[in-house]
């Protein structure tokens, strides 16, 4: 049950942000011809990590950033309550900006997108004034408890963690339901601790994304491009922040499990590019669900129906992604357990992903 002053027009608040990020989306595939045209979207399909057939715009952060500023005009809302959603998109702008250039077509260099992350991580620091205080390990604590430490650490692991949302993002869905179930994860903690005000944003945030879902999933209409990922990875790792500092007994590393997919996925992309002697931020189509993708085409589909592999391979690695986030909620006031809970997760993600790439070189040799 809602204990806060949000309760009252919670149905009102979902149910806006819901129509009009569904709105704006269905207005960018009407007009998807005209929009690709001008934002030569032809050029994504040539990109290394390219997982789509045709072309198609990438503007669905726009409708999730528009559904949740439309909140501010509800008659419902407080004074406070319109300050504090000003706030987050304030403070969330910088990174946003560096998003919807990207996906209009403006390139944005990966130095100037991490600069952009940790001046949005700054914003939020100072202006909500919560930080990563502690992760559970004494010799770390040690030096958390230093609060200018705390601060620098904080928006670089949140700068980090956001950024891999975008890793992630190439299936149709996959990033979609992933925030989703991420949220779900959240809120429930939310729920347990009497943090409903961030309860309220997760749900906000779920409904927002199921606006865009509905033409993301499964056939990819348009996605929620550069800006969207940055959005999604920055509310939820950030608020996930505040909720440690308002609820001290939630396990940090339980929260690490609700995003264990995205950080394990990219700790693997810079130490597999680093082994390779390549660049870290130099993509590559070796992601966990790039290599999925692969399995199920070569194995059942076939190379030439990507249109129905792709959603596939979506709700396939749901399951995986969701299995880390169930036991961080179940663990979420056992540091130890959800430490171990979390270094289980790592072996069997790197052994799942080493089999896959032995198996399906086996199955492409044989195809031959």
């Amino acid at each position: 049950m809602w204990h806060s002053e949000f309760s009252e027009h919670l149905p009102q608040t979902f149910g806006l942000v819901f129509f009009v990020a569904l709105a704006i989306c269905s207005l960018v595939v009407i007009f998807k011809r005209e929009i690709n045209t001008h934002l030569r979207a032809d050029d994504d399909l040539s990109a290394t990590q390219a997982m789509h057939a045709v072309p198609t715009p990438r503007l669905g952060g726009i409708a999730i950033f528009a559904g949740i500023a439309s909140t501010i005009a509800l008659s419902g809302w407080s004074p406070l309550e319109r300050m504090g959603t000003v706030l987050y998109l304030a403070t969330l702008s910088p990174l946003f900006i560096a998003g919807i250039l990207e996906d209009l077509g403006i390139p944005v260099s990966p130095r100037l997108r991490l600069g952009a992350s940790i001046l949005a991580g700054i914003l939020t620091a100072f202006v909500w004034g919560f930080w990563v205080k502690s992760v559970g390990i004494w010799g770390i604590d040690a030096v958390l408890g230093f609060a200018p430490l705390a601060i620098a650490f904080t928006i670089l692991a949140a700068s980090g963690a956001t950024n891999a949302f975008n890793l992630i993002d190439g299936l149709n869905g996959l990033l979609g339901f992933y925030s989703i179930t991420a949220a779900l994860a959240l809120s429930i903690m939310s729920a347990q601790v009497g943090a409903h005000v961030l309860q309220a944003v997760y749900w906000m945030t779920i409904f927002a994304v199921l606006g865009f879902l509905v033409l993301n999933f499964p056939f990819g209409k348009l996605f929620l491009g550069d800006a969207g990922a940055y959005l999604l990875g920055h509310t939820l790792v950030w608020s996930a922040i505040a909720l440690t500092n308002m609820a001290p007994q939630i396990s940090p590393f339980a929260i690490l499990l609700v995003f264990f997919w995205p950080i394990a996925d990219t700790l693997l992309a810079i130490w597999r590019r680093l082994h390779s002697g390549r660049p870290t931020d130099q993509p590559d189509r070796l992601h966990f669900h790039q290599l999925a993708l692969r399995m199920i085409e070569i194995r059942w589909l076939g190379r030439n129906n990507r249109r129905l592999s792709n959603p596939i391979t979506t709700l396939a690695l749901i399951p995986l992604f969701v299995a880390p986030q169930i036991a961080g909620v179940l663990l979420m006031t056992s540091n130890n357990a959800a430490m171990l809970a979390s270094a289980l997760f790592a072996v069997l993600f790197i052994s799942a992903y080493r089999i896959g790439m032995k198996s399906a070189g086996k199955m492409a040799r044989r195809k031959r």
